[in-house]
């Protein structure tokens, strides 16, 4: 047995585990061993044993049961010691994370101080430079005024700048602030054009189709003018179906057709898919067992003027 205990809480974490591990294990055969030694005793009982033999038994059992209490309560502590550990492992890490990160702040703050020095000092050698410029260029006297004004006003900036760093560290280490460094913000997705694919207008003799993109099926009628992918325009061409715009039949059959949407399984396929039927939109007529037919009698015969009434006559004559 060791003398003394380890001080790491990761091998404390483990160590309660494994404890935790063996209780539940020795109670649940304590529980096992309960239950054995309950059914024992009821046989015993069963069997009209004598009290002795019965006592005997269930001392046995009252000692398996004390002994899953004692175990149970065990596991609890254990279980307790574990989310001690853990919570010790978490705030050991929050630290040394918090520890890091004034690190990066501090030094932040350490660039930032010699990055000014290097800057007032560059501007103040080149103010002077544009003072002695100035006897020849007046356009030096105005940068001159300039970077005098930048030698003055950056010192106070900077100095709320290096206070609210040093505040931002000190609300670190205090658990107040946020353990890691604030990240810059994402830059903004860049747009990407997607350009369409070339086109080409041609003129279809007889009715084509093809697939779109998304699967659709397009149909192309003839005596009509039609847009369609390059290479899909170049094979009409090449099949006949097509003939360019500077033919002299596009001028003559232009519209001859209508606007009539061709039957697809008269279409020529441009790019080899298989032809899809429209859906018809005719159905069935509605029948119904409630309708009852009505008898309306025998046919009548009906008499009508020869010629139309004349202007301003209201009736027929009479033989008429």
């Amino acid at each position: 047995m060791a003398i003394f205990k380890s001080s790491d809480p990761q091998k404390l974490l483990a160590a309660a585990k494994a404890t935790r591990e063996s209780l539940i294990s020795r109670r649940q055969a304590a529980e096992a061993s309960a239950a054995d030694l309950r059914e024992r005793a009821r046989q015993s009982a069963r069997e009209n044993a004598d009290d002795a033999a019965l006592s005997k038994i269930e001392a046995s059992m009252r000692v398996q049961q004390d002994r899953i209490t004692t175990l149970t309560a065990a596991v609890v502590d254990v279980e307790a010691d574990i989310t001690a550990h853990e919570r010790e492992i978490a705030h050991a890490a929050d630290q040394k994370m918090r520890s890091e990160t004034v690190v990066q702040i501090e030094t932040l703050i350490e660039r930032w101080t010699i990055a000014e020095t290097a800057f007032l000092e560059a501007t103040q050698a080149l103010e002077a430079i544009a003072v002695e410029c100035g006897a020849i260029t007046p356009d030096a006297l105005g940068t001159s005024v300039f970077l005098k004004s930048a030698a003055n006003e950056l010192p106070p900036a900077s100095d709320v700048i290096i206070q609210t760093l040093r505040s931002f560290a000190s609300q670190v280490l205090s658990g107040t602030g946020r353990a890691t460094m604030p990240r810059p913000a994402a830059p903004s997705p860049r747009l990407v054009l997607i350009e369409a694919p070339p086109m080409r207008e041609v003129f279809f003799v007889r009715s084509g189709r093809y697939r779109g993109e998304s699967g659709q099926q397009i149909l192309l009628g003839q005596n009509r003018r039609h847009v369609l992918p390059v290479a899909l325009a170049e094979k009409a061409l090449r099949s006949g179906i097509a003939i360019p715009l500077t033919d002299a039949r596009a001028r003559s059959l232009d519209g001859i057709s209508g606007m009539v949407q061709p039957d697809p399984a008269r279409c020529e396929s441009l790019d080899g898919s298989p032809v899809t039927e429209p859906k018809s939109s005719t159905a069935a007529p509605i029948m119904s067992s409630l309708f009852e037919p009505m008898d309306r009698g025998p046919a009548f015969n009906v008499r009508v003027p020869v010629e139309p009434i004349a202007a301003g006559q209201r009736s027929l004559t009479p033989d008429e």
